[in-house]
């Protein structure tokens, strides 16, 4: 299944980034198509009100589509950083979808860098199935 071939109900917000909710508001779709810093921002502050508004019993399960960004800027690393420090005791499950290139490695050694917190567990795939059978089986 191809994330690009669904038919979600995407909100656009910057020119390369764009969001949805799929399986009854259950995970939270962020896709980015470009690291221009207007889409980094608007990829933050969208992805900042979803940690700091989620409520719910269950925990926060979030897939980034990062497939054709293709770019680990300075700016989008620290971006991201920034982000996991908002409510760093809310339980995430955090599935990258990468493309398997060059920038996506870069990435997934990035993500695995970070500092660790026992709330956020990560996974990265190149398939939107995988990813979306990793985050509904974590509970």
């Amino acid at each position: 299944m191809d994330i690009n071939n669904q038919e979600f109900d995407w909100v656009q917000v910057a020119p390369h980034y764009r969001y949805t909710w799929i399986h009854d508001h259950r995970i939270f779709i962020s896709q980015l198509t470009d690291v221009d810093r207007e889409s980094v921002d608007a990829f933050i502050d969208q992805s900042t009100q979803v940690r700091e508004g989620w409520r719910h019993e269950e925990p926060l399960r979030v897939l980034i589509d990062q497939r054709s960004a293709g770019m680990m800027t300075p700016y989008f690393r620290q971006s991201l950083q920034r982000l996991l420090e908002s409510r760093p005791d809310l339980q995430t499950f955090l599935a990258y979808l990468l493309d398997g290139g060059i920038d996506s490695r870069m990435l997934e050694v990035s993500v695995r860098l970070m500092p660790k917190n026992p709330h956020v567990q990560t996974h990265v795939s190149e398939s939107f199935d995988d990813a979306i059978s990793w985050l509904l089986q974590e509970s």
